[in-house]
């Protein structure tokens, strides 16, 4: 990562292996100004560049990019993790927050605490959570949130 980007290099071992320079060259680059975290999906069919509330991913299948800005203040040392091969998962002001890859179909799930990133059953039926106590005041408790529409 360097300060307005973030490359992308492809089986950089073998390159290095294959060519008299010690130093591989990238295979493609995301813009994003100061970087902070890049990470992969589930499936490893996107890399992610994030910057607060920016974000830039690479679609390793298709090639294409995409390049979007939350409207939510997120602070800088926060980041993204992904729920899945497609979606992405932040807690944002008090709850959790679930959106697609390329910004799309953001849905607010439930309630939970800031730096405890929620979990979900294999299936991706039931969203677990530490969130604020409803009965006990100043307390926080484990939730879970049934996520199946009949």
């Amino acid at each position: 990562m360097a300060g307005g980007e973030a490359y992308i290099y492809k089986d950089p071992l073998n390159q290095a292996k294959q060519t008299s320079s010690s130093t591989p060259v990238p295979f493609t680059d995301l813009r994003i100004d100061q970087p902070a975290f890049v990470s992969f999906s589930a499936n490893a069919q996107f890399i992610l560049a994030q910057s607060g509330p920016r974000f830039a991913v690479y679609d390793i299948d298709s090639g294409q990019r995409y390049f979007y800005q939350l409207k939510d203040q997120v602070p800088i040392t926060q980041q993204a993790t992904w729920m899945d091969g497609d979606r992405i998962l932040l807690v944002l002001d008090g709850k959790t927050v679930v959106f697609d890859y390329d910004g799309t179909n953001r849905q607010t799930l439930s309630s939970s605490v800031a730096g405890l990133p929620p979990f979900f059953d294999q299936a991706y039926t039931n969203l677990y959570n530490i969130a604020p106590s409803i009965q006990v005041p100043d307390r926080t408790a484990l939730t879970r949130t049934l996520l199946t529409v009949k």
